[in-house]
């Protein structure tokens, strides 16, 4: 990891010391891993979407046991049944979750009542229109998607391509991922304008990945 990753403004709006996110992949991205990733000064995801209320509160707590409390909870308002994501999300307010991530369409009625309980939102995009579209709904931070994730992927275009168009509109911080694997491509997407770079595949070979027997 080169040892002159910077701290940005995107990591301290998130709370973390250096530019590196650590995606909330569903079945994989549990407290253990996000405990690992905020221990080394990175930010980490809960991998939450279509979870019962009952896990997220657990997870939640853990990764609090463990002596965290700059963390996120990722949620897919478009792919989870409405009753369940108003529980959800009632559930986030309630236990006072620092950050939330979204993804695919844009909800603004979510994003709007996340930003009122003081939650900071950050929403996952694949294309310039939907960057402009969470913006406008007042997400507080992007990440930016290229076609090279892995997981559910909305991008069409290769990363470097659409993380160019999003910086080009950009008001908030942007963050980006897509095929990062080390700290070169972390460090090629900061150069390019990105604020912090996104892994997901990389961390499912971890010994804290729920991915896995450990």
């Amino acid at each position: 990891m080169p040892a002159s990753l910077p701290r940005t403004d995107l990591c301290a709006l998130l709370g973390c010391r250096l530019p590196i996110m650590a995606a909330g992949m569903g079945g994989v991205a549990r407290s253990q891993l996000v405990a690992a990733v905020t221990q080394a000064g990175a930010f980490g995801f809960l991998g939450m979407v279509r979870e019962p209320l009952q896990l997220i509160e657990r997870e939640v707590a853990a990764v609090r046991t463990a002596g965290h409390t700059r963390f996120g909870v990722n949620l897919i308002p478009a792919g989870t049944d409405p009753a369940l994501l108003a529980s959800q999300i009632d559930l986030c307010i309630g236990l006072q979750v620092p950050v939330v991530g979204l993804f695919w369409e844009v909800n603004t009625a979510v994003v709007e009542r996340l930003r009122a309980a003081g939650i900071v939102v950050v929403h996952q995009v694949g294309t310039a229109q939907a960057a402009l579209a969470a913006q406008h709904a007042g997400a507080h931070a992007l990440m930016v998607q290229g076609v090279e994730a892995g997981g559910h992927v909305h991008a069409t275009q290769p990363l470097a391509e659409v993380l160019a168009e999003v910086l080009a509109l950009a008001e908030v911080p942007v963050a980006a991922g897509g095929g990062l694997a080390d700290g070169r491509d972390v460090a090629r997407v900061l150069a390019a304008g990105a604020q912090a770079g996104v892994l997901g595949t990389a961390f499912i070979a971890t010994p804290e990945s729920f991915a896995h027997d450990m």
